[in-house]
């Protein structure tokens, strides 16, 4: 299981799982392309929809950011 440090999460929405003006979805500010990129990676695809159950966004987003952190070798080059 992936850790994640409750920071990232408020960072990403205060801790309130809405939606953004650019449609991105929940507490991790999952974006509506993101899950198109899952099953590239072996995920299993999610319907849009299941991404504003709190869990299910915590879940995948953690999962998706140590994906990142993993592909660059940990670096943090986000801005």
């Amino acid at each position: 299981m992936t850790r994640i440090d409750p920071a990232v999460i408020y960072a990403e929405s205060k801790f309130e799982p809405r939606t953004s003006p650019a449609g991105a979805e929940g507490l991790m500010q999952i974006e509506p392309a993101t899950p198109n990129f899952w099953p590239i990676v072996g995920w299993i695809p999610l319907h849009h929809q299941r991404l504003a159950t709190p869990s299910v966004n915590v879940a995948y987003g953690s999962y998706y950011l140590r994906y990142l952190l993993d592909h660059y070798g940990g670096r943090r080059c986000w801005l």
